[in-house]
């Protein structure tokens, strides 16, 4: 994998946004956010058992959307 992280930059924040919009809204919201025509193409980016970097991510987001 040349050294590379599973995530990196970008990517991770949008995995994260997407775990983020499906438990709070669900998987039918995070799949219209993300644009996705199907599914199982966003149940690959919003995880349910999210790892702890997109955990993190997830937090602090939510952290920073409240009012």
């Amino acid at each position: 994998m040349a050294g590379l992280t599973q995530f990196s930059g970008t990517h991770i924040m949008r995995h994260s946004m997407a775990t983020f919009a499906r438990q709070k809204a669900g998987l039918d919201t995070a799949q219209k956010m993300l644009n996705h025509t199907s599914a199982r193409q966003t149940e690959r980016y919003a995880r349910l058992d999210a790892d702890h970097s997109v955990t993190s991510v997830v937090n602090m987001a939510e952290k920073l959307l409240k009012p």
